[in-house]
């Protein structure tokens, strides 16, 4: 079983942004997730669900509410050819994602957890080069700059046997 903490979107713009996802995956890419940023990548818990939860709703508590800003379409060249909406690496933004992985470190096997912090929304992946550039240049003309206002984290789940992720939990953001 692997756990996952990330930004959902707002039902408008994950909707918009899934269909570019159908309209633009390869036929490589299973779609695991709906669009998301991602703030601790797939790991398998080491301690129980409950310790987990308990932590982020700690570490939730701490940060309020965030802007998140849209800024453009880009390509992760080394990386299966992903293409991705740009998401503004601000400050607190960034605050949260560094909490979350040293809070979390003692009860998820975090992998590459060194791995440098680039916020994006996957738009389509595993593609070949020469599919990559023809589908970056459609896929800038339908992105376009945005921002929405992230009230919580959200912590999904996937089974071993399973393909798709559920999000089973949501942390609010700031002291109610």
């Amino acid at each position: 079983m692997k756990y996952l903490i990330a930004i959902t979107l707002p039902k408008s713009l994950s909707q918009k942004l899934a269909s570019v996802q159908q309209l633009y995956k390869s036929e490589r890419w299973n779609i695991a997730l709906p669009p998301h940023i991602t703030l601790v990548p797939p790991a398998k818990l080491m301690s129980s669900e409950g310790d987990l939860k308990k932590i982020l709703t700690e570490v939730a508590k701490k940060f309020q509410p965030l802007e998140i800003k849209i800024v453009g379409v880009g390509r992760f060249r080394n990386h299966g050819n992903t293409i991705f909406a740009k998401v503004e690496k601000s400050q607190e933004l960034s605050v949260l994602q560094e909490s979350l992985s040293r809070r979390l470190a003692s009860c998820l096997a975090i992998e590459n957890s060194r791995k440098r912090f680039h916020p994006h929304i996957t738009l389509s992946n595993q593609l070949k080069p020469g599919e990559a550039r023809e589908k970056l240049r459609d896929i800038r003309k339908l992105v376009s700059k945005q921002s929405f206002s992230c009230q919580e984290i959200s912590l999904l789940q996937r089974d071993d046997d399973e393909r798709r992720y559920k999000k089973i939990a949501d942390f609010a953001l700031g002291e109610k």
